[in-house]
């Protein structure tokens, strides 16, 4: 009697891992929740302003695969590579002139600035409504004295149209900020590191306690870099 195996979830690596065992002589039971399989290897199509145009909600993680597994599992001969009929169909263009003033205090450098997109654009018409954006910051820095290190600030604020990416409706507007060090070695050396974040992953999103940015991989990043000059 062979042994029993279930797998959850008939994705493409459920599928690939079921394949698998089945062929290694396992008696295999899927259990999907949806009520196709197959997972990502999906398209969709979204309409704008009329038009409609198909996309793909993400195959693109089957470049991921080694190539032994398609050959084994029939996978090359069953699905097709999605290519969009049209390279663009709608217009994201903008323009958004923006401006700032700068002032030094003795080591510490002030920075105010804004940027500003007008509704009515093609870019920006998302709604019946007004889909103007603006976006405002400001931003301290300064170098510690006999030391490398530099340090520097930033608190910014999107309201309007580019800031609809919050689940909310009408939730058009949020808040990021950083904070950043960074040490020059010899001239020629820099090491930095940074932390960014924004308010966007304070905020729930479908299931209670699920946070809309952190649920796409998003939310508090810290990155650090290394910078050579000649």
């Amino acid at each position: 009697m062979s042994e029993r195996i279930v797998v959850i979830g008939a994705g493409i690596n459920g599928l690939v891992a079921a394949n698998y065992l089945r062929r290694a002589g396992f008696e295999v039971t899927m259990i999907e929740r949806s009520e196709r399989v197959g997972g990502a290897c999906v398209s969709e199509v979204a309409t704008v302003h009329g038009r409609s145009q198909p996309y793909a909600l993400g195959a693109s993680v089957l470049g991921l695969m080694q190539e032994f597994v398609f050959r084994e599992t029939g996978l090359g001969s069953r699905l097709e590579t999605f290519v969009p009929d049209h390279a663009k169909r709608v217009n994201t263009d903008f323009f958004e002139p923006y401006a700032s003033i700068s002032y030094t205090i003795g080591p510490v450098a002030a920075k105010l600035g804004g940027a500003y997109a007008w509704g009515g654009q093609k870019g920006l018409d998302f709604t019946a409504r007004s889909d103007d954006s603006l976006y405002v910051y400001g931003e301290l820095s300064g170098g510690i004295p006999r030391t490398p290190l530099t340090l520097k600030a930033h608190l910014g604020h999107t309201s309007g149209s580019l800031g609809r990416v919050n689940p909310g409706a009408g939730d058009d507007n949020y808040w990021d900020w950083s904070l950043n060090a960074e040490a020059v070695l010899k001239r020629h050396f820099k090491l930095g590191v940074s932390y960014v974040d924004t308010d966007i992953s304070e905020r729930t999103f479908g299931t209670p306690g699920r946070h809309f940015a952190q649920g796409l991989g998003r939310g508090a990043t810290v990155l650090g870099y290394v910078g050579v000059s000649f």
